[in-house]
């Protein structure tokens, strides 16, 4: 009989613990528009310091000896064309265009655009783009 309850609150806990959350699960790697609509911004820069300012950091040279490059910089895409490092580029597209702000890092960056953009990708989609 103490088998069986012990058996009982632990199928309740494995249940209640794999049930899905309400609400909506958020992606580290994507800014969207409810999230986007909650900040004071002036231009894509902006929205990105104060909601995710981790994807500004440099991700550095590839080795120690190695000098940074525009290989391993974060490189900039407005609905999925190149428009250049992050500055000046994220300062240049207003807050008020943007949709979604999409980070890839190194890896996921260089498997979708090639091995230019080892220093991760960010992709601002914007409301013209006409992607969904």
């Amino acid at each position: 009989m103490r088998a069986a309850i012990v058996l009982g609150v632990i199928a309740v806990v494995v249940a209640c613990s794999s049930a899905p959350r309400s609400g909506t699960s958020r992606d580290r790697m994507i800014i969207r528009a409810d999230e986007i609509a909650t900040v004071q911004a002036a231009n894509a820069y902006d929205i990105v310091s104060k909601l995710r300012g981790s994807f500004l950091r440099s991700r550095g040279p590839i080795s120690a000896s190695s000098e940074p490059t525009s290989a391993t910089a974060i490189m900039v895409f407005i609905d999925g064309v190149q428009v250049g490092p992050v500055d000046p580029a994220l300062h240049q597209i207003p807050a008020v265009d943007v949709r979604e702000i999409r980070l890839y890092s190194a890896t996921d960056a260089v498997t979708k655009y090639g091995s230019r953009y080892n220093g991760g990708v960010i992709d601002v989609l914007t409301a013209r783009g006409g992607r969904p």
